[in-house]
């Protein structure tokens, strides 16, 4: 059988009669883009868990502020959030609800979403009544959502005295409309459920990005190790008070090894020999930890070491 090697271009032409070539291309090494389609891939566990804590205190101190406003027990309680654009976040609010916009000075927004039923029995009990709907209306009027506005001043100096935890700036209300400001910014948003007279309503709140980025800053710091680093005036204070704590220095002169009939039978004036050379230093132990290096001596008629360098 005559044997004949493909070149390079027959192989080419060979795979593209069958289809072309059909490996995979190698990954690429780029940079990937932030991904606002899909931005719930972007969110670190940082950052999560500083949105938890937002809204978890959010929805404590709005609970105490609401039972006060209201006169009624109100509990609120607010899922895990996730990551979302007010693209996104605007297409999911339901069509029969009241959208409220805290805005802080920096025009970063915060949504508080209410569903009309909610808006309606909330209108009533500021307006003196029982919290009674006598008419279901998926639109407010303009004077109810006057009523919704000033209400929710009631809930900004909450978020204003939390903000002001990680160097936020006040929130005022911007508005109280049926629909979101389209724009292409990032916000956490959590679903909730809202408690009051024995009904439950759903409602959402949506923070935005930037909020939590200030707060996951802020709990970062508040929680980083202390730095080891002793000023001067500490180490000063730290000698003078154990200046004069006494400490064990021992010299290690050699060892040996003898059997247990040596031992037994070891008189006064028999000799050990050591397993360390006299030409070679000697270890000087600080505490169990040898520490310097150092030469045997006599002074006077003590035995003696003068310190040599410092062991690593």
């Amino acid at each position: 059988m005559n044997m004949h090697t493909l070149t390079r271009e027959e192989i080419s032409e060979f795979t593209k009669a069958f289809g072309g070539d059909k490996r995979k291309p190698k990954r690429s090494r780029e940079v990937r883009d932030y991904d606002l389609t899909n931005p719930g891939r972007n969110v670190s566990k940082i950052d999560l868990r500083a949105a938890e804590r937002i809204l978890k205190s959010m929805a404590d101190a709005w609970s105490s502020t609401l039972s006060r406003a209201l006169r009624v027990p109100v509990a609120l309680r607010l899922d895990s959030p996730e990551q979302s654009t007010s693209v996104a976040y605007s297409e999911s609010l339901p069509v029969d609800s009241v959208l409220v916009t805290l805005r802080d000075g920096g025009g970063t927004d915060l949504h508080l979403n209410l569903p009309s039923d909610l808006a309606l029995t909330l209108v009533n009990r500021l307006s003196g009544g029982r919290g009674e709907i006598h008419q279901r209306r998926s639109k407010l009027t303009h004077i109810e959502m006057f009523i919704v506005e000033r209400f929710a001043g009631l809930l900004c100096s909450n978020v204003s005295e939390l903000a002001a935890t990680f160097g936020s700036s006040d929130f005022v209300v911007a508005g109280v409309t049926a629909a979101l400001r389209i724009s292409n910014s990032a916000l956490m948003a959590a679903p909730g459920e809202w408690t009051m007279n024995g009904k439950m309503y759903n409602f959402s709140v949506a923070l935005p990005s930037e909020m939590v980025a200030k707060a996951a800053e802020s709990f970062a710091q508040a929680h980083a190790p202390e730095s080891n680093v002793l000023a001067s005036a500490d180490i000063a204070k730290l000698e003078n008070t154990f200046g004069l704590v006494p400490i064990p220095v021992s010299v290690e002169l050699g060892s040996a090894r003898v059997n247990m009939q040596d031992v037994k039978d070891m008189q006064i004036g028999d000799v050990i020999r050591l397993n360390h050379p006299v030409s070679e230093s000697v270890s000087v132990k600080i505490g169990k930890r040898p520490v310097f290096n150092s030469r045997a001596g006599v002074v006077g008629d003590k035995l003696a070491v003068r310190i040599g360098t410092r062991m690593n």
